[in-house]
């Protein structure tokens, strides 16, 4: 085999091996924010204002306190305007929104969260989908500062029944300074009517198919450097 065909087929196998890599990486949410107002960016406030509505929001219990993300850091890589919402106000209250779904589809639901540094300690809530507790949220603020929220990202995936999802953020934590969150989305998995998942099984597939005519081209250069030997 002379030093052309070597690289030929060096060239064939390494991209076989980065098709087959990067088709096995989990397939990612990015399909449109089914939200209105997640990152809580209207209305625009100077450090922190008590709110009896919010839009894109229904404010159940208490009203709500929507903070500047000039006065508390907001999480690496959020919007140009971005604010966070604390789950206390004098006491603890919850925010529902109820998103456009598809019944049969698959959503993947994501928020950055964490505590309102003024109270020092362990601060906890609720996600519901569906008026149905799925998460218990917790978050401990000690040693963290406005500057320095800790703000850490979590993720829930759920199904739909019906062509209009509830989710809903409660606070269990009595009294004013709790959970903070932000950057609230909700992505269709299945926009097209198959999920991602299945999509990438077939492209595994049609990738195996690519390293196996790979395969092939290399036994038929052998065989032809045989015969000419």
């Amino acid at each position: 085999m002379n030093s052309s065909t070597r690289r030929r087929l060096g060239v064939i196998g390494s991209a076989c091996v980065l098709l087959l890599l990067g088709l096995a990486l989990p397939a990612q949410a990015d399909g449109p924010n089914l939200v209105t107002n997640g990152d809580f960016a209207d209305p625009v406030v100077t450090t922190s204002q008590r709110l009896s509505t919010l839009p894109g929001w229904t404010l159940i219990d208490d009203d709500a306190e929507v903070i500047s993300g000039d006065f508390f850091s907001v999480p690496a890589g959020s919007a140009a305007g971005a604010q966070l919402l604390d789950l206390n106000t004098n006491t603890n209250t919850s925010i529902e929104q109820s998103v456009p779904t598809v019944a049969g589809h698959t959503y993947q639901l994501t928020f950055h969260m964490a505590g309102n540094p003024t109270r020092n300690g362990v601060v906890d809530g609720t996600l519901s989908v569906d008026r149905s507790v799925v998460q218990t949220l917790s978050f401990d603020t000690t040693g963290h500062t406005r500057s320095d929220l800790g703000w850490v990202s979590v993720n829930h995936t759920f199904t739909a029944t019906s062509d209009s999802t509830a989710i809903n953020f409660q606070s269990t934590t009595p009294g004013g300074s709790g959970l903070l969150l932000t950057n609230i989305a909700v992505v269709d998995l299945d926009p097209d009517g198959v999920p991602m998942a299945d999509s990438s099984i077939a492209l595994l597939a049609g990738g195996a198919v690519v390293v196996a005519a790979g395969a092939g081209a290399v036994v038929v250069v052998r065989r032809r450097q045989r015969q000419l030997a």
